[in-house]
């Protein structure tokens, strides 16, 4: 039963970034090459939200984030297991719908230290490359990475704050705008 809840959210978030990179993938051609960036580099100009931005506020977690005027938001909650424990999904997306996923699911465990080994022992299939501990909104450690195979990169940031993990996924093109997003990322 313990390990019940990370295999169902586990093969949700698996289902959810498929469902992604296909339709990134649909739209590009196979030559597509995802360009590396550093994730928090010295450049911080280039990892701010223009003034012309939005900001986003979660109706039912205490955060909220910027994000670009030329992106659109949407949620959803759904139940991931019979015990009532839900899963809230938020996609950030550009009218190509180019952009990422916030999934956000409850977690209790006293240590909320995310760390390449703790993924690497919970999630032993997940490739990780580039790993770089973080803080968000000031309040939450984590750990920004980047994940999947060659031809389908993603990066990957997760923290836990307030008995919640957040797990934020996206394609590499979009890594400013995620970094920016971070930047701007505040727990009221």
């Amino acid at each position: 039963m313990r390990y019940r809840i990370p295999i169902i959210f586990i093969i949700l978030v698996a289902l959810i970034v498929g469902v992604f990179v296909y339709r990134r993938e649909s739209k590009n051609t196979i030559n597509s090459v995802f360009k590396k960036l550093p994730f928090f580099s010295d450049n911080k100009s280039n990892g701010e939200v223009s003034e012309a931005s939005l900001t986003y506020n979660d109706q039912l977690l205490p955060f909220s984030f910027k994000y670009p005027s030329d992106f659109h938001t949407s949620s959803f909650t759904e139940s991931a297991d019979f015990n009532g424990e839900e899963i809230r999904v938020i996609l950030v997306q550009d009218k190509s719908a180019s952009g990422f996923q916030i999934v956000i699911t409850p977690f209790t465990s006293a240590d909320t230290k995310v760390t390449e080994e703790r993924i690497k022992k919970e999630v032993p299939d997940l490739v990780i490359s580039d790993a770089e501990s973080i803080f968000v909104g000031r309040d939450a450690n984590g750990l920004a990475f980047v994940s999947g195979a060659q031809s389908a990169k993603q990066r990957e940031v997760w923290f836990i704050y307030n008995e919640y993990l957040y797990q934020i996924s996206a394609p590499l093109e979009v890594d400013k705008t995620v970094q920016a997003v971070l930047n701007s990322w505040q727990f009221k």
